[in-house]
């Protein structure tokens, strides 16, 4: 039996399962959601503050300036959104607190072809606490229409 080459084609790539939580399987998101709106839910969840990949694969938390290992960071949600009109636009949205001013905030990362080096080794490195905390594991929290 021969395989159509039409058929989608299994990920040669290193990319983790950015969706899946520990025992549980998540599909690729398909969905329009748009960055601004995946931002507002987890502001509103109490992940207002953001967080930023600096040199050497550290994370800078912007309210104490503080730069972390990423292995201290707890990500308690995590979001992959790919660009609407262009598939290629990857990014992750974790939802994350600082270890020592405890701010909760999001820290954007870009994943795949489009990813940097220290985005890479940052997200390989981040504690994945997903699913042990109120946050969903691998969306941005309702949002409250009202």
């Amino acid at each position: 039996m021969t395989s159509d080459p039409r058929a989608p084609q299994p990920r040669t790539d290193p990319t983790p399962n950015l969706d899946a939580a520990p025992s549980e399987d998540v599909a690729v998101p398909n969905d329009n959601t748009s960055l601004m709106e995946v931002l507002r839910a987890y502001e509103e969840a109490g992940y207002a503050g953001q967080f930023s990949v600096v040199d050497d694969a550290l994370v800078l938390c912007h309210t104490c300036r503080t730069r972390s290992e990423p292995d201290t960071l707890a990500v308690m949600s995590m979001r992959r959104l790919e660009g609407a009109s262009d598939p290629a636009d990857m990014m992750v949205l974790a939802a994350i607190t600082c270890p020592i001013c405890a701010t909760g905030g999001v820290l954007t990362l870009n994943y795949g072809p489009e990813a940097t080096a220290e985005q890479a080794e940052v997200q390989a490195a981040l504690n994945d606490r997903r699913g042990s905390g109120s946050l969903p594991a691998n969306r941005a929290p309702d949002r409250d229409p009202s």
